[in-house]
């Protein structure tokens, strides 16, 4: 069973999924001494696990191509607002310990 699991998830990784009733996109697999787990990314950017009891519904086959797509836009449009605001209050955070902006690293 696991093994399936498993294999199940690697088809759909990186996939948007329903998830009981939220679209999710599906990242991963992990376990503990209690239970297995999906591991989904919010179009929040955040991590969350669900119990393999349920299952995910993929989304990729199952709606018409261009129906998936705008979906999928609309979920990184959310995830990459979720980052940015995520930047700026870590951007801030840095500011107050080290008493000015931080820099970017310097690449050249």
């Amino acid at each position: 069973m696991i093994v399936k699991l498993k294999r199940e998830v690697e088809k759909h990784k990186g996939e948007l999924v329903l998830d009981m009733f939220n679209v999710v996109m599906l990242v991963g697999f992990s376990e503990d001494s209690e239970d297995y787990y999906y591991e989904y990314l919010q179009s929040n950017g955040e991590t969350i696990k669900s119990s393999c009891v349920g299952d995910f519904i993929p989304l990729k086959d199952s709606l018409p191509k261009k129906q998936y797509a705008y979906l999928c836009d609309i979920f990184y449009i959310n995830a990459i607002e979720a980052h940015l605001k995520f930047y700026g209050e870590m951007k801030n955070l840095i500011k107050n310990k080290i008493g000015r902006d931080p820099k970017a690293p310097s690449w050249g």
